[in-house]
């Protein structure tokens, strides 16, 4: 999984953004806001991390079930693909 090229992430005012640029951004006008576990899911993604290692990595740092994590990971993931913010 890639994250697309022409989306970059970034901290504004303690507020996590992805932010369309390059032929990205004719598509969509606006950016999208996104949470701090999201920004830090992005960051792996753009580590080269796969699902196993950011959920472990995840685990890790937050008190939550697998199962829930997992379908959140999954969810996450979903939005980035419907928007193209990732690429299979």
């Amino acid at each position: 999984m890639l994250i697309n090229k022409n989306v970059v992430h970034r901290e504004i005012a303690g507020e996590h953004i992805l932010v369309p640029v390059g032929e990205t951004a004719l598509r969509y006008s606006g950016i999208f806001s996104i949470t701090e576990v999201g920004a830090k899911i992005w960051e792996m993604l753009r580590d080269g991390k796969d699902i196993p290692d950011i959920t472990a990595a995840l685990l890790e740092t937050y008190d939550v079930e697998k199962d829930v994590l997992e379908k959140d990971i999954d969810d996450f993931l979903q939005m980035l693909r419907e928007n193209e913010l990732i690429l299979e």
